[in-house]
């Protein structure tokens, strides 16, 4: 009995040992199995694309290609791959290496335009590369006949750095390009064929107007985000026509850009959907955030400086988005905005003679200024003494002018008076002599009257002919003081 109990604990220690040796084991395959399920889970994101995916192009038009490489999850320090394009749709023109990840060419990029056909294989120096998008080179293309042109991986690898140089490449993106005869049929093909996303409407509240300059260096932009999108890809960049490289998934509706540099900038947009990426917005914006490199006011000399207006010159400069206008104040007064029409010369308005400032801004079309100062002074006129002269003499000459002309005009009025008292004594005396000439008449008369009744003496008569002749002497006289008065009188 005793010997039975023994045999049983130890197959019962026998069974315990069996089952911790079992639970060991299960433990390292379970480990074993969810390093196996992470390396694959870490190694789902590393892919080789081409951007853009898509295009719409001319017969004869060139356009560049980039070959990207994406491992957000791992880091990766070599690739190689062949690309396949239809030979008699597209022709490589040339290739570049410019701003390529890959420190070292293992296999310098090459191209067979009869075949159809490019590789490349470069490595990445330590610490190697980790994110969504490494560009590794740039392929510049010909179109030469219309149709589709699909350009694709044939082969590639990503090696991951890990020491073993794992391969940890899970896709290779195509893209496919589609080349008319004429540019009206680009638009409608590309988006008949393809159903990508259309170019996305993209607004700025901080640089709203593309034709406009603005001091502002940090901008920010949004954009609307359909249905079905699901990622998008954005880069800032001088050039109008580069492509998106900065990748984000989920989908972004807005970003914002800081440390802009003086210049022109575009902002790129490009979404995606399932079938791939779509078009591209250009928002084109321009900063300008530094006053005029130069100004200076030079004050044109002048013949005259008693004149009542002054005239400068006006040289400023601004390289980037040039001079708009200046603001000019005189003695303080309020500004003046002035546009240069060209000649750069400023007239001040009439000034009083004494000291004078000029204040003015030269203003950027950002609205940037710099400012300069100049004093002036106009110096007061001085009156001549032979203008005095010349002055009193000519009020001498009215005044006489003046008392001439009241005397005239004295002397007519007497004559005038002295005409008519003259023509009325001349009435006067015609009257008088007329009826004295009568009276003698009839006196003469009366006498003759009495020589018919008797005979006159000798003394009579004598009267009588004294008479007739003094009568006829004084009326000859009187006639011809008479006619002198006439004349007198005209």
């Amino acid at each position: 009995m005793e010997e039975s109990n023994k045999y049983f604990e130890i197959e019962t220690v026998k069974i315990s040992v069996g089952r911790k040796r079992l639970a060991k084991l299960f433990g390292f395959l379970l480990l074993s199995a969810l390093y196996f399920l992470q390396s694959v889970s870490s190694a789902e994101a590393a892919s080789l694309f081409l951007s853009p995916e898509t295009g719409s192009f001319n017969v004869g038009q060139t356009f560049s290609v980039s070959v990207f490489v994406s491992s957000p999850d791992q880091t990766m320090n070599a690739a190689d791959g062949v690309i396949s394009f239809p030979a008699n749709k597209l022709q490589v023109i040339s290739l570049s290496k410019s701003a390529s990840l890959f420190s070292l060419w293992v296999k310098e990029p090459s191209f067979s335009n009869s075949v159809g056909t490019l590789s490349f294989e470069g490595v990445v120096l330590n610490p190697g590369f980790a994110g969504s998008a490494g560009k590794l080179l740039t392929i510049t293309f010909r179109a030469e006949d219309a149709g589709s042109a699909p350009v694709s991986f044939s082969s590639g690898s990503i090696l991951a750095n890990d020491g073993r140089g794992t391969n940890i490449l899970t896709s290779l993106e195509s893209a496919n390009y589609f080349i008319n005869s004429s540019l009206a049929e680009q638009a409608p093909v590309e988006t008949a064929l393809l159903n990508t996303p259309a170019a996305p409407p993209v607004s700025s509240p901080t640089h709203p107007d593309s034709n406009k300059w603005y001091s502002l260096r940090n901008a920010n932009f949004t954009w609307p985000l359909a249905k079905g999108i699901i990622g998008t890809r954005i880069i800032a960049t001088r050039y109008s026509d580069a492509t998106p490289n900065k990748s984000y998934m989920p989908a972004i509706d807005s970003k914002g850009v800081t440390d802009l540099e003086d210049g022109v900038w575009y902002f790129n947009v490009q979404l995606r959907n399932k079938k791939g990426w779509g078009e591209i917005t250009r928002f084109r914006l321009q900063v300008d955030a530094t006053p005029p490199e130069s100004f200076t006011i030079k004050e044109i000399e002048r013949p005259d400086l008693t004149a009542s207006k002054v005239k400068f010159l006006f040289n400023a400069s601004d390289s980037t988005s040039g001079i708009d206008h200046y603001e000019v104040r005189v003695d303080g007064r309020s500004a003046e905005t002035w546009k240069d029409d060209g000649s750069h010369t400023y007239e001040t308005p009439i000034l009083d003679p004494g000291s004078h400032s000029l204040n003015v801004k030269a203003v950027d079309k950002a609205g940037n200024y710099l400012s300069e100062s100049h004093e002036f002074s106009i110096e007061k006129r001085q009156v001549s003494p032979l203008p005095v002269l010349l002055i009193v003499l000519i009020i001498l000459i009215v005044i006489l002018a003046v008392s001439l002309i009241y005397i005239w005009y004295r002397f007519v009025l007497l004559k005038r008076k002295l005409r008519g008292d003259l023509k009325q004594t001349e009435s006067n005396l015609r009257s008088a002599f007329r009826v004295l000439h009568q009276e003698v008449r009839r006196q003469i008369r009366s006498l003759n009257n009495v020589r018919s009744e008797r005979e006159l003496t000798a003394e009579e008569l004598r009267l009588i002919e004294e008479l007739e002749h003094a009568l006829d002497s004084t009326e000859l006289m009187v006639a011809k003081e008479l006619d002198k008065l006439d004349e007198i009188i005209k």
